[in-house]
Formats: structure tokens, C-alpha cells, sequence
């Protein structure tokens, strides 16, 4: 129809009707443009809103387990200190059998800082980091996921001094020991099979390079604490910043 009216006006040389039919179009094709401009920021608002959504979920469980790690490394700290006294002859009798098999097994464990990469993980690989209308934010984000990548050089440190303590205690425990301290590690319904005192203050007396190892396991429980704390310190400042964000885009 368009095609028809603007044929007869050329032949006609009607130049006014040319004009107001060409001039139709180009309104037509730049509201046309307009209007796809605006659902398209319109999907990118909304997907940008569940992305903030997902990463306080994320930093919330940043925090748990920051606090998780804390209590972990202070219970596995204490329990290391008692296979020191043990080892020393310090400890208060009679021995705690429970206790002191459950020391041999969890002495060298490390609960490592690691947060949940997720959604910045996909930011990432999608480009929808461009999303963020806010550059300071942006930036607040990025900084949080480059300081735990650069605290996760040193797990390959930790790694080296379990496996050191593995072996220094490899035979400290029989199986039964290790299979009871496996599956009751905080609690238990039963009691581990009794170690045999004499036997292992033979195999642990004056080995200097287990007590060296126990004492490195120690500086790494406190480097995990360390770690921890200004984890779930910077993920509260994050979702603080997020939510203050929702609350006032305009805010940055």
C-alpha cells in the first residue's frame, strides 16, 4: 500500500506526498529501532537484578563458610596441641583414647579459604560484566574474586606440609583407628579401639620432624583464620555495597 502511494506520487512528481511518506518510514524504522533499544536495556536491567541477587547469595555463603573455617581450624588446633602433650608427656592422665586417635588423623587437615566463584565465574565467560551500570561497583566486585584468587598461591604450601604430616603418621593408627576417626571426626556413638600407649610413645618419642610439621600445620590453622576473617569482613562490605545499590542505584 505504502509502495503504491509513494509510486503514484513520483510519477505524479508530487513532491510534498513523497516527503511526508518518506519521512513516515524513516519515523517508523527509528521508533521501530527505538523500541527495540528499550526492551533489550530493559532484559539487561532485569538480568543484571537477578545477577545482584545471586551474588549476595553467594557472599552471604562466603561468610558461613569464612566463619565455619574459623571454628574448624580452632577445633583442629586444640586438637593437634593434645597430640603435642601427648607426645611430650604433658597430657593429663589417663590418656583420652577418643580424643587422641582423632588428633593423629586431623592434625595435618586444612579447611583451604575458597569462596563460591559461581556467578562471577559467569559474568565473566558470558561478558555480562558489562552489565554493571556502575563502574565503582564493578570494580568493588573484581577486586573481591583477585584478592581469593592471590590467597589460593599458597595452597600449594599446605598441600606439601599435609602430605609431610601423612607420612610422618602413616602408621600411627591401625586401620580400625583410622576408619573410626574417619567417620567421627566431631562426634561419636562409640569409642575408638584403644591405642596402644607403649607402642605408639616408641614410634612419636623424640621425632623431631613430626613435631616440626605439627608446629607448621599450627601457623597454617592461624593463616587460615587470618584469611578467613578478612574474607568474611570483604564479603560484608560487598553485600553491603550491593544492597545499598538496589536500595539507591544512584548511589555509586
Amino acid at each position: 500500500m505504502f509502495l503504491r502511494r509513494l509510486a503514484v506520487a513520483l510519477r505524479r512528481q508530487d513532491w510534498p506526498t513523497v516527503i511526508v511518506e518518506f519521512l513516515l518510514v524513516v519515523i517508523g524504522v527509528l521508533l521501530a529501532l527505538q523500541l527495540d533499544n528499550w526492551n533489550e536495556h530493559r532484559k539487561d536491567r532485569a538480568l543484571f537484578q537477578d545477577y545482584l541477587v545471586q551474588l549476595q547469595a553467594d557472599l552471604g555463603e562466603d561468610v558461613e563458610q569464612a566463619e565455619r573455617r574459623i571454628e574448624t581450624a580452632t577445633a583442629l588446633d586444640e586438637l593437634a596441641a593434645y597430640l603435642v602433650s601427648v607426645i611430650e608427656g604433658q597430657a593429663a592422665q589417663p590418656i583420652d583414647n577418643n580424643r587422641l586417635v582423632r588428633a593423629v588423623l586431623t592434625a595435618g587437615y586444612a579447611n583451604l579459604d575458597l569462596v563460591n566463584r559461581q556467578t562471577y565465574d559467569e559474568l565473566i565467560s558470558t561478558g555480562n560484566l558489562r552489565l554493571f551500570p556502575d563502574t565503582m561497583l564493578k570494580r568493588e566486585v573484581v577486586t573481591y574474586y583477585f584478592r581469593q584468587e592471590l590467597g589460593t598461591q599458597w595452597n600449594t604450601l599446605i598441600q606439601s606440609v599435609q602430605i609431610d604430616y601423612r607420612r610422618a603418621t602413616r602408621n600411627l593408627l591401625s586401620a580400625e583407628q583410622f576408619r573410626w576417626a574417619r567417620t567421627s571426626l566431631w562426634n561419636a556413638s562409640t569409642d575408638a579401639p584403644p591405642m596402644d600407649m607403649q607402642r605408639f610413645m616408641q614410634q612419636v618419642s623424640g621425632d623431631e620432624d613430626l613435631l616440626g610439621v605439627i608446629n607448621a600445620m599450627a601457623e597454617i590453622q592461624q593463616r587460615i583464620r587470618d584469611d578467613s576473617r578478612n574474607t568474611a569482613k570483604h564479603a560484608h562490605q560487598l553485600l553491603e555495597r550491593l544492597d545499598q545499590f538496589k536500595r539507591d542505584p544512584g548511589s555509586g
